[in-house]
């Protein structure tokens, strides 16, 4: 097996390969994560969080095995001030601490 297929996703989460696992959105956007599921089954993906209007999803809603797709997350409330929050992934093997993506919102 080639273990270079997913040198441009150098970041883990069990089976999930990522090309980051932090990001910064402003209010009433979206960032993308490019993804890949290196393991052999099918994916599907959610998070949970504690801050309202904030939204991830995943494109396609189901990540097939060695298929690249984007985890999409939305926020569409005007923030106060800056937020730093955590999305916690679920649908991935792996502790929750590696199952984290560190979002700040900015207006």
């Amino acid at each position: 097996e080639n273990d270079d297929e997913w040198l441009h996703l150098p970041y883990c989460m069990g089976e999930l390969r990522m090309s980051r696992k932090e990001m910064t959105i402003t209010s009433r956007g979206e960032e993308r994560i490019s993804v890949a599921n290196s393991g052999d089954k099918p994916m599907r993906l959610r998070a949970t969080t504690t801050v309202a209007g904030l939204y991830m999803r995943t494109d396609p809603e189901v990540i097939n095995p060695g298929m690249e797709g984007d985890i999409v997350v939305v926020y569409d409330n005007e923030p106060i001030g800056e937020i730093n929050t955590i999305l916690i992934i679920e649908g991935i093997n792996a502790m929750p601490s590696e199952r984290m993506i560190k979002v700040k919102i900015k207006r």
